[in-house]
């Protein structure tokens, strides 16, 4: 329930305007309650998820640049991705679906690293590690996380074709 005690006046037939609020998928919501429960119910431990997740992501992306072109254009990426304004204030918590979108673009992000990680190695560590982060994507904002599906098919069937960074 997003209160125990309604404010307004509510129809439970309407799931957007109900008192049960049931908008958000779990791993988000579940990751802030464990995070709650391990420091307290305070406004840093509300974000702690978001800012390790977005903290994973800039090594995430800066492996990706790494692995497609160069070290430079991972560390630009890296950068360019570190000072980016919406994730900021997504981390922070300060824009509508805040923590949401932070769990979906950083799981996404470490899933096409790792999917990209394994068809470049041969690694299957990598393989089960990308669809364990697709799988919480998914569970974090539903169908567009899917969006790695196609990316690792491309990358693996292309696999001859694509020359990557060492």
């Amino acid at each position: 329930m997003l209160y125990s005690v309604p404010l307004l006046e509510y129809d439970y037939r309407n799931w957007a305007g109900n008192h049960i609020w049931v908008h958000k998928q779990p791993v988000p919501l579940y990751s802030i309650a464990v995070s709650m429960l391990i420091f307290g119910k305070n406004t840093i431990a509300l974000r702690i998820p978001s800012i390790i997740l977005s903290t994973i992501s800039i090594l995430a992306t800066f492996k990706l640049g790494k692995i497609l072109t160069s070290t430079k254009v991972g560390i630009l990426a890296a950068f360019l991705f570190f000072i980016n304004g919406l994730i900021i204030e997504s981390t922070a918590g300060r824009v509508a679906t805040d923590h949401i979108d932070v769990f979906f673009y950083s799981l996404v992000t470490i899933s096409v690293y790792l999917l990209l990680r394994s068809v470049k190695n041969n690694s299957t560590k990598s393989l089960i590690l990308g669809a364990i982060c697709t799988g919480l994507a998914i569970l974090s904002k539903w169908l567009p996380a899917l969006i790695v599906v196609p990316v690792w098919i491309f990358f693996a069937y292309q696999k001859q074709s694509i020359v990557l960074a060492p």
